[in-house]
C-alpha cells in the first residue's frame, strides 16, 4: 500500500521549567489570550517511594523541552519487550561557527567563548563578532557562554546541537560589571538569604533583529550572607536593566542597574501592606470535634496551614475574578496526611453569593482514616513491572492554576506513585468514591487503565497488553512542497496531564531523519500516543496514526518556520496581532528558546510598538491587528523562510 499522508494536528506541549516561568516578572510577555506552553516531563527514573507532593516552588513545570527534544530508545530489558536500536558510537569533533552580538544585534569583538561548566575558552570573537570552534568529540549538545575574564557577561547563551552544523550560532553578551552591597529592611536591619539579581528581561531585547530560537536565558544572581552582604561579579550591563532583590514576606527592591562597578549598593525591602480583598477564615477539626493543627487548606492559588487551635485564614485579592465558566469552579479543601479530606464544593459560588462581603467562617471536618488503592502492575506472565507511574483520574480539583492540576486528594496523601521491583504501588489520601486508575511507562509510553475502582481496593492488577505496540513505525518527513526534510526530530509522545492553559507529556522512542527525510521508531503504542515532529527550521506539529494507516509507510508533512518582527507606528494601546492562513484560520504565533516554546493565537503589541523576533508557519498569509474584539487592520503578508521578515504598519 502506498504511503498515506496523515493530517497534522497541532499540539502545544506545556513548558516550566519552563523558560517562560510565569511567576517571574522579567519573563512575562503579555498575550491577549492565555498562551499554551510546551513542556515535557523528564524520563529519569523517579525513586521507588511514592512521588512527593509538589511544593510552592514546583508550580511551574521544570526541565521544559520543545517538542523536538527527544529521548533515546527504550533500554534493553524494559517493559516494552521490543529490541531497541543500538546506540551510536561516539561522534567525532565537528567544526561550527557563530557570532557574539549585543542586545541590538551589533557585533562584539574580543569576547572569549566557552562551554557552560567548562572553564577553557574555545575561541575569541573577531571584529565582526564572529568565532569558530569545534564541538568536542562525543558531545551532542552544549551551551555556549561568554567568559567573564574577557570583560563580558552573557545575556542569552547559545544552545548548540550537533545536527545544526550549518546554523549561525549566536549569543548575546554585554560589558561586565561587578556589584556588591547590603540588603536591609525598612528599619535598617540586615536580611540574610535575600536573592539579588541583575535582571535583563526579554522586553529589553525587542530591538534584537535576529531569531533567538537557540538561545537560553542566563540569570546572574546571588544570595545575601548572614550580614546581609552580597557580591555579584560579571553582571551584564544593559541600559534599562534592573537590580532586583526578592525575599519571601517582603516587597521586592527594584532599581536601575548601575552602569559601572559598585560596591556600596544599599537595597531596602519593606513588608507589604495587606492588599484589599476578602479574608477566608475558619477552623479545621477532626471527626470528634477536636482541633486539627497542621492541615493544609487550599483554594486555587491560595493556601494556609491550620494553627494549633485549627484556625486558618488566607486573603483573596479584590482584583481576583471568579472564572467566567461555572464548569471551572473548584472546591476548597482541607487535607492532613492519613485523614479523609474535608470539602466545600464549588467554593467559587460561595464567594460570589457572599460578595461584596467575606464568607462566613468555615468549619471543616476531616474524615476518618483515608482509604487507599493498592495493587500491582504485571506483565502477561504475572511478573511485576518496575518503574511504572500510577495515578488516579477523577479527583476533586482545588486548583487548576498549575500542572498537574492539584486535587483535594493530594493534600491528604500520594495520588501519584511509582512501582517497585515487584510492580507494587499504593495511592493514598482518597475519598470514599470510585476512581479511574491508570499507569504508564515513561520510556516505552505503554499504558493501562482500570475504570470505576472503589477506594479501599487493595488487590488491583493492571496488565498492559504487549499487543498495544507497533513494533516498528517508519516513514518520511516532508515539507509542504513535498521535499524530504533531513535533521527533523520525530518522537512518540503521550500526554500525562492537561488543563486549559497547556499540557504535560512524556517522550518515548525518537529519531532524527536522515538525508532523505526518513525515520524509524521502535516500540510505539497503538493508542493514546502522537508522533511529534520538530526541528530548528519547522514549526512543531503532531500526528495520530489512524486505524487505516500503514505504520511502516507514513508521510508526515510539516510547515517551515518563518521568523518575523512587527513594527507598529501610532497608538498601540490595547493592540494585538493575529496571523491567518488562506482560509482565515488563526495560526499559532511562536516564541522559541532552546529549552522550550510558547504559542498563542494572539500576541499583544509591546508599548514600544516593536515585537521581538517571533515565528509562524509558512501557511500564514494575512496579518490582522485587533483592539479588543474589533479588527482595526488587515494586511497581506509574504513571509520568507530564511532570515527575518520585517513588517511595518500604521495603527489606525
Amino acid at each position: 500500500m502506498g504511503p498515506r499522508r496523515i493530517l497534522p494536528v497541532l499540539v502545544a506541549l506545556l513548558g516550566a521549567g519552563l523558560w517562560f516561568a510565569l511567576t517571574r516578572p522579567d519573563a512575562r510577555e503579555g498575550a491577549a489570550e492565555r498562551p499554551e506552553v510546551a513542556a515535557s516531563q523528564t524520563n529519569a527514573a523517579p525513586p521507588s517511594d511514592p512521588v512527593p507532593r509538589p511544593s510552592a516552588a514546583d508550580d511551574a513545570p521544570s526541565s521544559a523541552r520543545a517538542p523536538d527534544a527527544h529521548a533515546g530508545p527504550p533500554a534493553r530489558g524494559d517493559a516494552s519487550g521490543v529490541e531497541p536500536t543500538k546506540p551510536p558510537s561516539a561522534a567525532p569533533a565537528i567544526a561550527l561557527r557563530g557570532r557574539v552580538l549585543d542586545v541590538r544585534g551589533g557585533a562584539l569583538a574580543g569576547v572569549d567563548i566557552a562551554i557552560r561548566g567548562v572553564g577553557e575558552a574555545l575561541a575569541t570573537s573577531d571584529g565582526a563578532g564572529s568565532f569558530a570552534f569545534e564541538l568536542p568529540a562525543g558531545e551532542t549538545e552544549v551551551v555556549l557562554v561568554a567568559r567573564a575574564s574577557s570583560g563580558f557577561a552573557t545575556v542569552r547563551a547559545c544552545h548548540v546541537e550537533r545536527h545544526d552544523v550549518a546554523a549561525d550560532h549566536m549569543l548575546i553578551a554585554a560589558r561586565a560589571i561587578a556589584l556588591a552591597g547590603t540588603v536591609v529592611d525598612e528599619a535598617g536591619i540586615v536580611l540574610a538569604g535575600v536573592e539579588v539579581e541583575a535582571a535583563v528581561p526579554d522586553a529589553l531585547l525587542t530591538a534584537f533583529p535576529f531569531a533567538r530560537d537557540r538561545m537560553e536565558r542566563v540569570r546572574h544572581r546571588t544570595t545575601t550572607d548572614a550580614r546581609g552582604a552580597f557580591a555579584l561579579a560579571g553582571a551584564p550591563y544593559v541600559e534599562a536593566a534592573r537590580v532586583v532583590a526578592a525575599f519571601a514576606g517582603y516587597t521586592s527592591a527594584d532599581e536601575p542597574l548601575p552602569s559601572s562597578d559598585r560596591d556600596d549598593l544599599l537595597l531596602t525591602l519593606e513588608r507589604p501592606r495587606a492588599p484589599e480583598g476578602l479574608d477566608v477564615s475558619g477552623f479545621v477539626y477532626f471527626e470528634d470535634g477536636s482541633p486539627a493543627p497542621h492541615a493544609t487548606v487550599r483554594f486555587r492559588s491560595h493556601a494556609a496551614t491550620s494553627a494549633a487551635d485549627g484556625s486558618f485564614v488566607f486573603r483573596i485579592p479584590a482584583n481576583e475574578n471568579a472564572p467566567e465558566d461555572e464548569a471551572d469552579f473548584v472546591a476548597l479543601a482541607a487535607g492532613l496526611e492519613g485523614f479523609t479530606p474535608a470539602l466545600v464544593p464549588r467554593f467559587d459560588r460561595v464567594l460570589i453569593d457572599a460578595a461584596p462581603y467575606a464568607p462566613a467562617p468555615l468549619e471543616l471536618f476531616l474524615g476518618g482514616p483515608a482509604p487507599s488503592i493498592s495493587g500491582r502492575v504485571l506483565d502477561g506472565d504475572g511478573n511485576g513491572l518496575a518503574e511504572w507511574r500510577v495515578q488516579i483520574r477523577g479527583g476533586v480539583p482545588v486548583s487548576t492554576d498549575n500542572l498537574p492540576i492539584e486535587n483535594a486528594e493530594s493534600l491528604a496523601g500520594y495520588v501519584d506513585a511509582q512501582t517497585g521491583d515487584d510492580g507494587a504501588f499504593e495511592l493514598s489520601g482518597l475519598l470514599d468514591r470510585d476512581y479511574e486508575v491508570w499507569a504508564y511507562h515513561a520510556s516505552t509510553l505503554q499504558a493501562v487503565e482500570a475504570a470505576a475502582v472503589p477506594a479501599g481496593t487493595h488487590d488491583l492488577e493492571l496488565r498492559p497488553d504487549r499487543g498495544q505496540l507497533f513494533e516498528r513505525v517508519e516513514g518520511v518527513v516532508v515539507s509542504r512542497a513535498g521535499q524530504p526534510l533531513p535533521s527533523a526530530h520525530v518522537g512518540a509522545t503521550r500526554v500525562t496531564a492537561r488543563s486549559k492553559s497547556g499540557l504535560l507529556s512524556v517522550s518515548g522512542s525518537s529519531a532524527t531523519t536522515d538525508e532523505n527525510g526518513r525515520f524509524v521508531l521502535l516500540g510505539v503504542p497503538r493508542e493514546g500516543v502522537r508522533l511529534s515532529v520538530g526541528g530548528s527550521d519547522v514549526v512543531p506539529e503532531s500526528y495520530v496514526i489512524g486505524a487505516s494507516d500503514d505504520p511502516t509507510a507514513l508521510t508526515l508533512s510539516v510547515a517551515r518556520r518563518c521568523h518575523f518582527q512587527l513594527r507598529v507606528r501610532g497608538d498601540v494601546a490595547g493592540l494585538n496581532v493575529s496571523l491567518l492562513d488562506a482560509t482565515d484560520k488563526a495560526l499559532p504565533i511562536y516564541a522559541f528558546q532552546s529549552n522550550g516554546w510558547m504559542s498563542t493565537p494572539r500576541r499583544q503589541i509591546e508599548e514600544t510598538g516593536t515585537t521581538p523576533v517571533l515565528a509562524v508557519s509558512e501557511d500564514a498569509k494575512v496579518l490582522v491587528l485587533l483592539r479588543g474584539a474589533d479588527e482595526v487592520l488587515r494586511h497581506s503578508v509574504l513571509f520568507l523562510a530564511d532570515g527575518v521578515t520585517t513588517i511595518d504598519v500604521e495603527a489606525p
